[in-house]
């Protein structure tokens, strides 16, 4: 039994009296409840991704995935997206999609909402992965793929923004872990592939054909290293592929039926060749994105020497040990080849993590490989629990310094008591227990410091805000009932938090009589000032806002 369902589940066996928990039986090689790994699951993604999501401003690109969604909902129209009332090509629309469905969902336009399909996502990996059909694998491995996959740095960071890769990442994930489960537990051949069928088809319509390398590099290589090469060539096989293209050639072709097809083909050709057949080839830049995409593998990127371990591999049954062996070796070449694209960049070598996380829990669980470093991990899990408590206290005192008694009384609530918590549930770790029951520890251990950071940063946050505070000025200056026009804006994050209604203008022509507000950039202002559709209309800069790298953001007022 782990530890018991409502002593590990709920956190109490740290705080049962050591007399009792020498009751507990030893958890070497024990398995973990289905139940209670996805409690564990629910309750670590909780705290770590869903908890404070909305509490930041967008940032970076966020905004870009977001804009299109809320066009959808207002036009009808969710074949092509569009981003400032013009065409947005370089992305395929899925994401928009989700976005667009959550915003409807939730019944509110703020970040929560347009960010909760990237956290849903980044569970939905480890549940199908925990409901695959099959004996193999076994709970602890689908469970502590969850956990190392939850909880490496570059999901933790991707997984709370609306960023395309934490959505085609678990994609990958999701599709490469379901076929090598099914196929080594020789389930039915339409059981194997359509999974991955549905699941790379919706990667194709998220970021395009980059995760399907992953993908077949993985299958290829365990197909032939096993001497089954003929399985690529069944009909589910073939049906997987036809659905793959299929349905993203039936997307391309209602899109070009809607807008300029000749731009359309130009800007996806120049996505494609720009990260192929780039002549810009620099080293440099492909050491620099090998080492960022290994820094988002941690902390479990010093474990990833355990895929070449032969004691491990031999301890597996010859079936597996080839097939792990294969798959290792597939997902390596597709490594090789993104880092050796000139242009190379870490975001793309993203689809390894979740395919490395299962490689991984693999190979950890085939057997006891502590031995004397057993003590040392006990005793950095034992150690970070002082650590805590302190890096708690100390929080705790900046925000006391803080202005505002309302956001002392709730990081009060809120840090001190998931601290005690988790610090107590630390420094009950005893060397007898289980490799899964360590690892869900040192996941815990992360999740705390990633609560803490989410818990505390809005409390400061606003003060360097800039998208929120600009929409909320333009909100307060134009009236409820009064329509604002926007320009030609091309991407400009703080549009989001406008409010409505609000409508975007393309041509000069488009601005008459209806026109009083008009929001517009200055470079853009510049040329217009000098149109004709502004003849008696008395125009009056009103306001006039610095805005980032974008230049300067007019209001101007029309008669």
């Amino acid at each position: 039994m782990f530890m018991g369902y409502a002593v590990d589940v709920y956190g109490l066996y740290a705080i049962i009296p050591p007399t009792m928990t020498d009751h507990f039986p030893s958890m070497d090689r024990q398995q973990i409840s289905r139940r209670q790994a996805l409690i564990w699951l629910l309750i670590i993604w909780g705290v770590v991704y869903l908890w404070n999501l909305g509490g930041l401003e967008f940032k970076g690109e966020e905004a870009r995935r977001a804009l299109p969604a809320v066009e959808m909902l207002k036009s009808g129209n969710y074949i092509v997206p569009y981003i400032g009332g013009e065409p947005y090509y370089k992305k395929p629309p899925l994401i928009n999609w989700l976005v667009a469905g959550s915003l409807k969902l939730c019944g509110v336009q703020n970040e929560f909402a347009a960010r909760l399909p990237s956290v849903v996502f980044v569970l939905l990996f480890p549940l199908i992965l925990l409901y695959i059909p099959g004996a193999w694998p076994d709970n602890n491995i689908r469970f502590m793929t969850g956990l190392i996959f939850m909880s490496c740095v570059g999901i933790l960071e991707k997984g709370r923004l609306i960023e395309i890769e934490a959505v085609y990442v678990s994609l990958t994930g999701i599709a490469t872990c379901w076929w090598l489960s099914t196929w080594l537990s020789q389930r039915p051949r339409w059981q194997i592939w359509l999974v991955p069928a549905l699941a790379l088809t919706a990667g194709m319509l998220t970021k395009g054909p980059a995760h399907l390398l992953f993908f077949f590099t993985v299958v290829l290589s365990v197909l032939i290293a096993n001497r089954r090469l003929k399985d690529i060539l069944v009909v589910e096989s073939i049906l997987c592929l036809i659905v793959i293209f299929g349905v993203t050639a039936w997307w391309y072709y209602l899109a070009q039926n809607q807008v300029d097809s000749t731009a359309m083909q130009q800007e996806i050709n120049q996505q494609l060749s720009s990260r192929i057949f780039s002549l810009k080839y620099r080293l440099s830049e492909n050491f620099s994105s090998f080492y960022r995409s290994l820094i988002g593998f941690l902390p479990w990127i010093i474990f990833l020497p355990v895929l070449w371990n032969q004691s491990l591999l031999q301890s597996m049954a010859p079936d597996h040990r080839m097939t792990c062996k294969s798959a290792t070796l597939g997902l390596s070449i597709a490594v090789i080849f993104y880092l050796i694209l000139p242009g190379s960049m870490s975001r793309y070598l993203m689809p390894a993590y979740p395919i490395a996380s299962f490689m991984l829990a693999w190979l950890l669980n085939q057997q006891d490989i502590y031995g004397s470093v057993e003590q040392h991990w006990c005793a950095i899990l034992k150690g970070s629990a002082p650590v805590i408590v302190i890096s708690s206290i100390l929080s705790l005192l900046a925000v006391v310094i803080h202005p505002g008694m309302d956001a002392w009384r709730n990081s009060l609530l809120w840090i001190l008591i998931p601290a005690l918590l988790t610090a107590g549930y630390l420094w009950r770790v005893r060397p007898r227990y289980s490799l899964v029951d360590l690892v869900t520890r040192f996941t815990l251990l992360i999740g705390f410091f990633v609560f803490l950071f989410n818990q505390l940063v809005p409390i400061w946050a606003p003060e360097h805000e800039q998208r929120r505070p600009l929409a909320q000025t333009i909100n307060q200056m134009i009236a409820s009932d009064d329509t604002l026009y926007v320009y030609r804006p091309g991407y400009l994050a703080f549009i989001y938090y406008l409010r409505e209604p609000m409508q975007y203008l393309v041509q000069p022509e488009q601005i008459n009589g209806n026109v009083h507000y008009l929001l517009i950039k200055d470079e853009a202002w510049t040329e217009l000032s000098q149109s004709p559709v502004l003849v008696n209309r008395s125009p009056r800069i009103i306001l006039n806002q610095e805005f980032r790298h974008k230049g300067n953001v007019l209001i101007v007022h029309l008669d």
